[in-house]
């Protein structure tokens, strides 16, 4: 499936916005993470208690694209 380059566009500057866009330097916003996790342990089918979000998220990536 192809996008047409304008909806391709409008994402982009969605998804790079300085207000609800992603980071530029990569980083995750855990609290986000976290409310993620909280909205899907109070709403979905099964119910399961999700916990620290750092067992979700691998920086593993991010760390190496980032060392110095």
């Amino acid at each position: 499936m192809r996008i047409a380059q304008r909806s391709a566009a409008a994402s982009y500057g969605a998804l790079l916005a300085e207000q609800g866009g992603m980071f530029r330097d990569g980083a995750f916003d855990m609290e986000g993470i976290k409310t993620v996790l909280a909205l899907r342990a109070k709403y979905a089918e099964p119910k399961k208690a999700l916990g620290d979000p750092s067992k979700y998220v691998d920086t593993s990536y991010l760390e190496k694209a980032t060392a110095k």
